[in-house]
């Protein structure tokens, strides 16, 4: 995780992920060992109007 500690900073931050200087990566805690070692997941959040929260 990152957090910028000033409006200046985050201002750069957004501007190093808007032109793709920086990539995010996601680890996980899994219970069992995939069968891959690496792999893509692609999936987007779906706002949930009803319980107004993401899921």
């Amino acid at each position: 995780m990152v957090f910028a500690k000033k409006k200046s900073i985050l201002v750069e931050f957004n501007d190093l992920f808007a032109k793709r200087k920086v990539q995010k990566t996601y680890l996980a805690i899994v219970k069992n060992k995939p069968q891959k070692s690496k792999g893509n997941l692609v999936n987007f959040l779906v706002k949930n109007n009803q319980e107004k929260e993401r899921t």
